[in-house]
């Protein structure tokens, strides 16, 4: 593995383990690392990014955490399979009214195919002029509303979520 320079828009203030973290997570969304696959060795991921085993190895420790990857004695460090059935729903904290989590539920509101801002155009990597997907959609717990949600998708990477029909796009988005 090649010495790795982080991105232009990595913030170098970060500690040099959460720079790792990132840099992984990028290299797995980028696919060069595919669910079920080893990462480099930990001695190749320390030359390569210049750094002690320690910090290396904080840097694993939180994607373990994470669940992005998953660790086996002997064998190595294997990139995790997502699951989306309750990994996502991490990221909310609901409860009943009996103290009982709960898990919200998604509606798509709306779907149009429009040019997107120049904000949101850069920040999908998109090139001048594409349309993009944007969706409305709420959450709801007891089909009540407790969460409104906006969803940008760069047109071209989702063109089958056009003529979805809106009550087919279920709770998750990303199995979908």
């Amino acid at each position: 593995m090649d010495t790795v320079t982080f991105p232009a828009k990595a913030d170098l203030r970060l500690p040099r383990y959460q720079l790792i973290r990132d840099d992984i997570v990028r290299r797995i969304a980028d696919g060069q690392w595919a669910p079920e696959q080893a990462i480099p060795t930990e001695a190749d991921l320390c030359q390569a990014y210049e750094v002690s085993i320690g910090t290396l190895r904080k840097a694993i420790d939180l994607l373990v955490a994470d669940g992005v990857l998953t660790r086996t004695q002997g064998k190595g460090t294997f990139v995790r399979r997502p699951r989306f059935d309750s990994s996502l729903f991490r990221f909310f904290r609901f409860k009943s009214a009996d103290g009982k989590s709960v898990q919200p539920t998604g509606k798509v509101l709306e779907r149009a195919v429009l040019k997107p801002s120049e904000t949101i155009q850069e920040a999908l990597q998109m090139k001048s002029g594409e349309k993009s997907i944007r969706l409305s959609r709420v959450r709801l717990i007891d089909s009540r509303p407790v969460l409104w949600e906006e969803i940008w998708l760069a047109r071209h990477r989702f063109e089958a979520l056009t003529t979805l029909p809106l009550d087919e796009f279920g709770d998750l988005m990303y199995p979908l």
